[in-house]
């Protein structure tokens, strides 16, 4: 088997409790006193993904998904474990993962945008190719590609302000098609667009990232129908531990239902209220462009 695009082995992050008190005078207090406590975020979570695979990274809220993804983005540094990015440690060694992988975050695209409200969609995907250096003899035409596989030429001259909120999503898959990066991370790329939209951007990210251009792309997702029909294999995260993994018709198969949500929701289980580590933003962490849960991109740059 050739070099997975993206391993992860025994990564774990620990987070530290909630301040409490003003200016966190009590925590200060507590830690005279004894050790406080930690909240676990992930445990030793270790699996790959290999070239032109769409793996599927899910979960309730809290269950470690986007702690995973700002790890492997490098805007959280984990506690313990390693994760590669073809054969290069994502923390470690930084630089010379740029260009190798590119993240998307399909959140709140409005406050973390990387797109320019008051500039066309082609000026924009021109100033991406630029960033990312593009050579100038490649720009025009994977700026064109892109258009084309997103159906959003007639789109080329728009403002990106003026495009509707599922275009202005669809739009953010110009990112991977343009930049055209081994390994891509898309962080519930389809929140928010209707139903024929999502089924094109399915489309798009098994046949034209995965099969035409090789790539090796996870997905994280709530949608388990969504999960189904685009990814070849899941880990489904619970309390920030793998507790299944495989295709979604193995793992039903395994836990003897007839519904991938069914078998979702019966190896998660009853998930805690106070286990719920989607507001946690503390710890040591790097840079801020693209990270949280708003939208935007991670490129290495």
């Amino acid at each position: 088997m050739n070099e997975p695009v993206l391993k992860s082995v025994e990564l774990t992050k620990l987070y530290p409790p909630m301040r409490k008190g003003v200016v966190g005078i009590r925590d200060l207090i507590d830690t005279f006193k004894k050790r406080r406590g930690r909240i676990r975020a992930l445990n030793k979570v270790t699996f790959d993904v290999q070239a032109g695979e769409v793996f599927g990274l899910l979960g309730p809220n809290g269950a470690g998904k986007t702690t995973f993804c700002k790890i492997i983005a490098d805007l959280v540094i984990p506690t313990s474990g390693n994760a590669y990015v073809l054969g290069h440690d994502v923390i470690k060694e930084h630089r010379k993962i740029v260009g190798k992988m590119i993240a998307v975050f399909g959140g709140e695209i409005a406050m973390w945008g990387v797109f320019a409200w008051r500039m066309s969609v082609y000026r924009n995907l021109k100033f991406i190719a630029n960033l990312w250096k593009i050579p100038s003899s490649e720009l025009e035409k994977r700026i064109s590609f892109a258009l084309e596989v997103l159906d959003l030429e007639d789109k080329r001259d728009e403002w990106y302000q003026k495009l509707s909120g599922g275009t202005q999503q669809k739009l953010y898959l110009a990112l991977p098609l343009i930049v055209q990066a081994p390994m891509i991370l898309l962080d519930e790329p389809t929140i928010r667009v209707d139903v024929m939209t999502r089924r094109e951007m399915h489309e798009i990210i098994r046949e034209r990232l995965c099969r035409e251009l090789g790539c090796g792309v996870l997905l994280t997702t709530h949608n388990m129908g969504e999960a189904e029909r685009v990814c070849d294999r899941v880990a489904i995260l619970s309390h920030g531990e793998i507790v299944e993994m495989g295709t979604p018709k193995e793992i039903s198969e395994r836990l003897g239902e007839d519904n991938f949500e069914d078998a979702f929701v019966k190896a998660v289980g009853t998930v805690p209220k106070d286990m719920d580590m989607g507001s946690f933003g503390s710890g040591r962490t790097r840079g801020t462009g693209g990270g949280g849960r708003g939208g935007g991109f991670r490129g290495f740059r």
